[in-house]
């Protein structure tokens, strides 16, 4: 019989495994539990800063939905290759060791990429918290010709004479944007970009615990106004407002029309999808959005908002997510990481009803496969960081972040949807794409 040892983990490991999705991280405290299904139950705080207006209690998770018949399929899914820490985007210059998420939003012609936890070599949890930042890069919006192209990403970085290393997010009156605190979405409305964030307090009632931290998520919203040459300055943020603990603390924005339709996640990894509709003038002001309570075709724009709010797909496991719509069809897709799987969903209209998941991979297809790119401590991030007496476990997948700039349509019809994909060892981010069939019948009611 072969014995088994079990060494022992600094705090900061489990929270990161814990977030990350490693396949061996420990179960949440039932206390823990127990407070984020209370704050799933209970009535969230919506309102601008001062203004005390509260969303109505949910009346029960899966309320209102109604599922359309059949589910998209899984053709195939490949990784295209590496986009981060490697040719053509190794980190030569920049300070950098590693990084995450890889969410897009365009810009004229050109996409921009926001990146999570973005470690400077010598990273140590809670020893060198400056350390641990978040950054963006461009690259065009035109993708790379060849399946397999990795498109040249441009880090918006420093001046010269301060080292030219990557530029990272400062938003003021807000906590530093450090471990577990980072961008989650970037919208461009005529001369301005909104951004959102993540972001967790340093410290909760005096403790550092990182499942305190995240379960006190805050979500911030702030913008960057173009100059008089058009162009965007990432040092220049301006914070609209800060929400504390709602449905809304991650959120991926979907443009239609003149509408702006917002799905949002509370406790990380713990929470349904929400979904609310703001326009041009409203999206600073969530006070002022319309929050979904059920999918009703009679509407001109489906959504019912009298009543109690009620999520739009059930799934209480959700932390990154990306909606994102056909470029040129009425087709609305959403894909998030749901414990060791990559979920894939679509609808018809931005409010549902939301078909039924497919997975479009898992932490076990990939380690099984040929192209096995999750490794273990071994090549995870700097040897300054861990040593063999910390031992990290299997790496894992999170945060698919679509790029629907670059999906193309298949000669038999299917959709080949591209998308970021970030690993947990090695700590960097993968471009992959996924053909799927989506069924031809109108969704039934």
């Amino acid at each position: 019989m072969i014995k088994q040892t079990v060494r022992k983990r600094p705090k900061w490991l489990f929270g990161l495994c814990a977030l990350a999705g490693c396949a061996d991280a420990p179960a949440t405290s039932p206390e823990a539990i127990g407070r984020v299904e209370a704050l799933s139950a209970s009535a969230q705080t919506h309102a601008a800063a001062g203004s005390g207006a509260v969303t109505p209690p949910v009346s029960g998770v899966g309320a209102g939905l109604a599922l359309p018949e059949a589910k998209p399929s899984r053709v195939l899914t490949e990784r295209i290759g590496q986009l981060t820490g490697a040719p053509p985007n190794d980190y030569g210059g920049l300070n950098m060791s590693g990084t995450d998420l890889g969410i897009s939003f365009p810009i004229g012609d050109q996409l921009y990429f926001l990146f999570g936890d973005t470690l400077i070599p010598g990273w140590k949890p809670y020893e060198r918290p400056d350390l641990n930042l978040d950054s963006i890069a461009s690259t065009s919006r035109v993708r790379p010709s060849g399946s397999q192209a990795i498109p040249t990403l441009r880090w918006i970085t420093k001046p010269a004479e301060e080292g030219g290393t990557f530029q990272p997010f400062v938003v003021p009156d807000t906590a530093p944007l450090r471990q577990f605190s980072v961008p989650v979405e970037g919208i461009h409305i005529d001369s301005r970009v909104y951004l959102f964030f993540h972001v967790t307090p340093e410290t909760v009632d005096g403790s550092t615990d990182d499942a305190l931290r995240v379960e006190k998520a805050e979500s911030v919203l702030a913008h960057v106004d173009a100059d008089a040459n058009g162009t965007y300055d990432f040092t220049k943020i301006v914070r609209d407002e800060t929400i504390p603990q709602d449905n809304f603390r991650s959120v991926s924005v979907v443009r239609d029309g003149d509408k702006f339709w917002i799905y949002g996640a509370a406790t990380y990894r713990r929470s349904p999808v929400w979904l609310a509709r703001a326009s041009a003038e409203t999206l600073a002001h969530r006070s002022q959005w319309a929050y979904f309570s059920a999918y009703d075709p009679t509407l001109e724009d489906g959504i019912n908002t009298a009543g109690a709010i009620n999520p739009v797909v059930a799934d209480s496991c959700v932390g990154e997510l990306s909606v994102r719509k056909h470029p040129t069809r009425d087709l609305y897709f959403m894909a998030y990481n749901c414990g060791e799987s990559i979920r894939f969903r679509f609808a018809r209209h931005p409010a549902g009803p939301w078909s039924d998941a497919e997975e479009l991979t898992s932490n076990a297809e990939v380690r099984n496969s040929a192209d096995n790119f999750l490794g273990d401590n071994s090549n995870f991030l700097d040897p300054q960081v861990l040593t063999n007496d910390e031992p990290l476990g299997r790496g894992a997948l999170y945060g698919p972040y679509m790029i629907p700039e670059w999906f193309t349509d298949t000669a038999e019809g299917n959709i080949d949807i591209v998308y970021t994909l970030s690993s947990f060892v090695p700590y960097e981010i993968q471009l992959m794409h996924s053909v799927v069939s989506i069924p031809s019948a109108p969704a039934s009611n």
